[in-house]
């Protein structure tokens, strides 16, 4: 069965992410809608045309009783094809659903059949690349959960190299590539940083995919020349400093962040309040490199004291 959670439309969700790339009006064939929350809605708010194809006979009786069209069996019977002969979609929805599938790639190659030209494939699908799985690796620990990454019933499991080999196998091109997000610490597996060596925790908290919760693309048989790619996010590339200005005997802190991947507030210019007496740059626990310049009426002052390595 799948998961039973309340439906989000916030875009940084999978199912934000899915809703908000289907047009209004659309035709659309969901795989495992579930409990057909966004079923209802494709069909409700964005007036779409919705079909399902649903293995559990209660679910799928539950959903039938609004969306369009459906058929009930295994999506990997393939049995749906010949309910649908003749029918194209604008878009098709696997909805965190091939990861449970034995030949995901066989299942996605027969559901591009079935789009209309410059339809889409819209697919959301589990990071097992995640840092909180890989903790626990290094730990010699895989504990498969009732859901989540290390749901027990996953059969197929990609890495963003493995998506698009898969994806140029079966002639299909990505449109647009995005991702959810999850720290460690903030997601069903327990996992933590503390649980490695001192020495590689750095690395770990640097890898680029390591808080993508889940992948998210937009797929189409036609070629695209400029794809939509997101880089993914990483917290640990935020790193923050404090400009502590003295006035009056005390300090008032103002916090700077600035991201290293990004190169976000890499450069940035301050305006000292015109009582400052001394300035203070507080940086964090990890190492940094900074260049400072402090000018006052155009001439460049010397550092009074610092306890950096120059």
């Amino acid at each position: 069965m799948k998961y039973d959670f309340d439906l989000s439309l916030e875009e940084h969700t999978s199912v934000g992410k899915i809703i908000s790339q289907i047009t209004d009006g659309s035709s659309v064939l969901e795989f495992g809608p579930g409990n057909g929350r966004m079923t209802q809605y494709l069909i409700n708010e964005k007036k779409c045309e919705v079909s399902i194809v649903e293995f559990d006979p209660v679910l799928f009786e539950h959903v039938m009783g609004f969306a369009q069209d459906g058929f009930l069996g295994n999506i990997e019977e393939y049995k749906w094809n010949e309910h649908f002969a003749g029918k194209k979609f604008d878009f098709i929805i696997f909805a965190d659903v091939l990861e449970h599938l034995t030949d995901s790639e066989k299942a996605l190659d027969e559901a591009s059949k079935y789009l209309a030209p410059n339809g889409e494939i819209l697919l959301t699908f589990p990071n097992l690349a995640h840092n909180s799985v890989l903790i626990d690796l290094f730990n010699n620990k895989l504990d498969w959960k009732q859901y989540g990454l290390l749901d027990r019933t996953h059969n197929s499991f990609y890495t963003q190299q493995g998506f698009e080999e898969l994806f140029e196998r079966i002639g299909l091109s990505i449109r647009r590539e995005d991702f959810t997000y999850s720290q460690v610490g903030q997601n069903e597996l327990s996992a933590s940083y503390e649980e490695l060596p001192e020495m590689v925790r750095y690395d770990f908290k640097n890898r680029p995919f390591g808080e993508v919760y889940q992948y998210f693309y937009a797929l189409r048989k036609e070629t695209v020349e400029h794809p939509e790619r997101v880089e993914p996010i990483n917290s640990n590339y935020n790193k923050q400093m404090q400009l502590a200005y003295l006035i009056n005997d005390k300090f008032e802190v103002e916090p700077y962040i600035f991201n290293n991947q990004t190169n976000e507030n890499k450069t940035t210019v301050h305006q000292a309040p015109a009582s400052t007496e001394k300035l203070r740059i507080v940086i964090g626990k990890v190492p940094a490199s900074i260049q400072l310049s402090v000018v006052v009426d155009n001439k460049l002052l010397k550092i009074e004291e610092t306890n950096a390595s120059w």
